[in-house]
Order: structure tokens, then C-alpha cells, then sequence
């Protein structure tokens, strides 16, 4: 019986590697950063990403018009800018001022990925000059090869203590200690709600995006091998049981 128990235990050491190698997900940590003394503190960390409008990594971008779209464009959600206010978005609470064309919160806005990608950083960046618009409260969806989006929780960057009257700016950071937040992501999706704070702040309330980022490289896909690795050793621990039944 001694050999057939040294199989099995590599076989199945085998089948935990490979479970490892295909996880598609892992624990997320979140850094809130904010600042007063600018709106565009944290421009500085706008970098090409998977989302940058024109990157072979995006297929398509699916998002509603926000308010004063001629002034605060969708494009400026990943233009890879934050130069001027064409290169914004702005979503408001309230609905009170909006045009037929325009659309208030909760707002959703989509990323289809042209592949499966690991995803290292995911950043919402937002600020504006009055008003404290640049407060976040955004709910997080990945998806998962050809899965369903699936919720990845629902983040707050918050700090009521800037006025109506003082510049601000918000930077959301979500990574992970084990290196990649999911694995063969195939689409990212926030949904944007009432912050809270800036609606009693003057104007529509709401949040300013100055830009969405997702950091990440392409998922590897396993050799052939591995596949047949795989089947092997499913076959060969098939075989073990049945051994032991009789």
C-alpha cells in the first residue's frame, strides 16, 4: 500500500500546483489618498494602462453622458489626461439641472478587455476646484474569462471637512499583497453613487472623474503540457481510488 500512497500524494501535490496557477482572484487592499490644496494633486500618477483610450488592451468602453458633457466629455474618463476640462467627467447626484441627454447617479461604466489580463492596480482619480466634488463612492465589478461580472466590494474616499470653496482631490489605489487583485480579467466595471458629502456642498453633487485606471499584464495561458499534466494526473488519482475500493 506504501507505493500507491506515495502516488497519490504527488498527484494530488500535482493537482494543488495547478489549482495555484489557475486562482483567479485574491484579497484587495485599498489606500485612500485625499488633498486641499489642489484639484489636480494626484494628475501626476495619470500613466498608460490597460484603460487608456487607443490601447490594445481595450476592446470597448460602454459609459452614460454626464452633466455638461460638452464641457466634461466621456472621453475624458481614460484619455490619459488631466490637462484641461475636455479631459474630465462629471456625474452628478441630483437630476434637477441634467438635459435629456444627461444622466445623474448611480452611473455605470464599463471596460471590455480585448483578453484576459492579471490586474496589479486599479485607480479612480477625481477632484475639482469648489464644491468637494472629487468624493468617490464606487462599487467594483470584474469579469472573470467568459463569466458574469461579480462584485469586487464597494470603496469610499470620503472627507467632508473640505468647504464649497477650496479645491480638493481623491486618489483611490486598489492592489493586492499577492501581487495581482484577479487573473484573466476580461472586463472591469464601476458603479458610481452619491458620495454624500458634496451634495450638501453646492451645485448637483456628485464626482468629478479626472481619470480610471487598471494596471495589469496579458494572463498567461498554460502550456499544452500543463493541460495534459492535468489529465494525467486526474487519471492516475482515478485509478488510485479505484485501487483502494477493491
Amino acid at each position: 500500500m506504501k507505493a500507491p500512497f506515495h502516488k497519490s500524494a504527488v498527484l494530488l501535490s500535482g493537482l494543488a500546483i495547478l489549482g495555484l496557477a489557475f486562482n483567479s482572484s485574491a484579497a484587495i487592499l485599498t489606500l485612500k489618498l485625499n488633498n486641499g490644496s489642489s484639484a489636480g494633486f494626484y494628475d501626476g500618477d495619470i500613466a498608460p494602462n490597460l484603460l487608456t483610450a487607443g490601447q490594445l488592451s481595450l476592446s470597448s468602453v460602454t459609459a452614460p453622458t454626464g452633466e455638461f458633457h460638452t464641457t466634461f466629455p466621456v472621453s475624458g474618463l481614460n484619455d490619459g489626461s488631466a490637462a484641461a476640462n475636455g479631459n474630465y467627467t462629471y456625474y452628478p447626484a441630483f437630476t434637477g439641472n441634467l438635459g435629456t441627454d444627461e444622466t445623474a447617479m448611480p452611473t455605470t461604466i464599463t471596460f471590455n478587455l480585448s483578453g484576459g489580463y492579471d490586474l496589479s492596480m486599479i485607480q479612480v482619480i477625481s477632484g475639482w476646484n469648489d464644491s468637494n466634488l472629487g468624493e468617490q463612492n464606487f462599487d467594483l465589478y470584474l469579469r472573470i474569462g467568459s463569466g458574469s461580472f461579480v462584485s469586487y466590494g464597494n470603496y469610499q474616499n470620503l472627507n467632508p471637512e473640505f468647504n464649497n470653496t477650496s479645491p480638493s482631490a481623491y486618489e483611490t489605489s486598489l492592489t493586492s499583497d499577492s501581487g495581482f487583485i484577479a487573473s484573466n480579467v476580461t472586463g472591469i466595471q464601476f458603479v458610481f453613487m452619491d458620495p454624500g458629502y458634496g451634495i450638501n456642498q453646492g451645485g448637483d453633487g456628485g464626482t468629478l472623474i479626472r481619470e480610471l485606471q487598471a494596471f495589469g499584464t496579458a494572463t498567461t495561458v498554460p502550456e499544452p503540457s500543463a493541460f495534459a499534466l492535468l489529465g494525467l494526473a486526474g487519471a492516475g488519482l482515478l485509478t488510485w481510488r479505484r485501487r483502494l475500493v477493491r
